[in-house]
């Protein structure tokens, strides 16, 4: 059985629900999750996946480590963000997402930090430029108008 935790929030609108989603997201991997009054919660066990919907087609559940082609480039970046989310907290991925390129995302940021999605060297390299860029800018060596 699988844990998935339901979070009932009828009063808010789609862009408002995706922040909170991002939240909730970013909170459990955290390991504390604080919510307003008024919300709902709820966890429900499901079943696990049958062995019958696995064979060489299926994907493989990415692991928290990056592998394969650039791995070892991957996991710096990807420490990179731990690094940068440790010292900066909850939601600090979206001035990274902010100050790089236009496909650096800050959902992507999160699922790289936390290893949850496979995304190709490209993306991560795009990432790493992104980081470098809003570190310079919060230790004022660029300003926001700089490329």
């Amino acid at each position: 059985m699988r844990d998935v935790l339901i979070v009932r929030a009828p009063q808010l609108k789609r862009e408002a629900l995706e922040e909170l989603r991002d939240y909730v997201v970013e909170s459990l991997h955290q390991g504390v999750l604080v919510v307003p009054d008024g919300m709902e919660l709820e966890v429900l066990a499901l079943p696990e996946p049958g062995e019958e919907n696995a064979g060489p087609d299926a994907p493989e559940e990415p692991s928290a480590v990056p592998t394969g082609r650039g791995a070892e480039e991957k996991r710096a970046i990807q420490e990179k963000l731990k690094a940068y989310r440790r010292a900066h907290g909850l939601g600090c991925f979206r001035a990274v997402a902010q100050a790089g390129l236009p496909e650096v995302t800050e959902t992507m940021l999160r699922n790289m930090a936390a290893g949850t999605v496979a995304y190709p060297l490209s993306d991560w390299r795009a990432a790493g430029r992104a980081l470098d860029r809003v570190s310079k800018l919060d230790t004022g060596e660029v300003s926001r108008n700089e490329p």
